[in-house]
């Protein structure tokens, strides 16, 4: 605990019963408070926090630590500070504190009052809860996220399930744009690969401007993780290229740019010994994929799917000769 206060004009002296005390408290930060809002001591976990050297803090207002212009109402520190007299405790609140740096940090503040013969000091106790934010944006963000792709998932299943032959292909194509639009995404195409055929050819895609388009044709051998796992039913998904289990693959989608990508085979189409996949890339920003988003894309797969293998079935049925 650093309460040198002796050197700094206008800051009392903290009683050493006081400074014992708070000294042991290493795991949030301390700072002691005059009712004038003038700063008597601070532990070096709140110096740490703050970004402060030991001893930096005495005598500063704490308003030049909680600037007033980055708080808002009862949430200010400087608020709390003058109006803790009136209660022996406060509840927890969250202020917006500014580092020696000038980076802002949300605290987790519980104010209290210890008792003095001339005036009471006023204790404030730290805890930065930056991480503990970022982990709710992120899980609300993505809450969010799956809620709409959820809701554009069983609407494009809806629209399949109606859909007749002569309007498949502009469906697959609006359903492409609508998963990359809701996903971030920049590139949904549906790949398509004869059997014996060493290229696998794009029959739908959707492509953000200003990306090239049409797709060129895929060289199998370019690919040959992808290919393996397409070919055993299974999806493939990356976060970052470097993730890719081949080093060929690697550098095939490193070579033509593309940071994340999820690739999902279309099962029972159809066609026999064709190989088919819906792929969703970027080459623009890195995506995660967690497992609900896999799911959901599997099941546009298999809508898909069904899709084309009606349309296989009815093109049959047209050219089978009669009798």
């Amino acid at each position: 605990m650093s309460n040198d206060s002796s050197s700094h004009e206008g800051v009392g002296e903290l009683p050493a019963d006081v400074v014992a005390a708070l000294s042991v408290a290493v795991a949030q930060g301390i700072i002691i408070v005059q009712n004038d809002g003038r700063i008597l001591g601070a532990n070096e976990t709140a110096s740490a926090m703050l970004g402060h050297g030991d001893g930096d803090l005495v005598g500063r207002l704490i308003e030049d630590v909680i600037p007033g212009e980055l708080n808002s109402g009862p949430q200010d520190l400087a608020a709390i500070v003058h109006e803790t007299t009136s209660a022996i405790n406060r509840p927890r609140s969250v202020v917006i504190a500014r580092r020696k740096d000038g980076v802002s940090i949300p605290l987790e503040v519980i104010s209290s009052v210890v008792p003095s013969r001339h005036t009471p000091y006023i204790i404030l106790s730290l805890v930065d809860v930056s991480g503990r934010i970022n982990r709710e944006t992120a899980v609300a963000a993505e809450t969010g996220e799956h809620a709409e792709l959820d809701r554009v998932v069983a609407d494009i299943a809806l629209h399949f399930a109606g859909i007749d032959s002569a309007n498949l292909d502009t469906l697959i194509v609006e359903s492409l744009r609508r998963l990359c639009e809701t996903l971030d995404l920049d590139h949904g195409i549906l790949c398509r690969k004869r059997a014996g055929a060493s290229v696998a050819n794009a029959t739908h895609f959707w492509i953000k401007p200003p990306y090239a388009s049409p797709p060129q044709p895929w060289p199998a051998a370019s690919v040959p993780f992808v290919v393996s796992k397409v070919a055993a039913g299974e999806p493939v998904w990356f976060s970052d290229v470097d993730e890719l289990a081949d080093p060929i693959d690697r550098e095939t989608f490193h070579r033509c740019g593309t940071k994340s990508g999820a690739i999902v085979p279309l099962v029972g189409t159809g066609e026999s010994g064709v190989l088919s996949a819906m792929a969703l890339t970027s080459r623009s920003v890195v995506r995660e994929w967690p497992t609900p988003i896999i799911e959901r894309l599997r099941l546009i797969a298999g809508v898909i799917s069904q899709a084309l293998a009606r349309h296989a079935s009815e093109e049959s049925l047209s050219t089978a000769p009669s009798h």
